[in-house]
């Protein structure tokens, strides 16, 4: 039996870019670890910012979609667009 490890993509913004501040800005990324656990509580906060901002929010973001609801799926995209990795151990 194998067990799956998770990793999520982070962003922090450069800090030469935040200190400058006089052009375009740049992002850092890395991966870094977290838990299956971690990933359902991202997910539960996710769907409660969506309860917070539905209402008007197509106003602002023509294609803004809510967060799936189902966790498996969610997940699933998530893996899919690039923002959350397995590593099987």
């Amino acid at each position: 039996m194998t067990n799956k490890t998770y990793e999520e993509k982070r962003f922090t913004l450069d800090p030469f870019d935040t200190m400058c501040g006089d052009g375009e800005m740049h992002y850092n990324e890395w991966w870094a670890p977290i838990t299956i656990e971690e990933l359902k509580e991202s997910h539960d906060y996710l769907l409660i910012d969506d309860k917070l901002y539905e209402e008007g929010i197509l106003d602002k973001y023509p294609d803004w979609e809510p967060t799936e609801k189902d966790f498996d799926k969610w997940l699933a995209q998530a893996i899919a667009d690039g923002d959350v990795r397995v590593k099987e151990v």
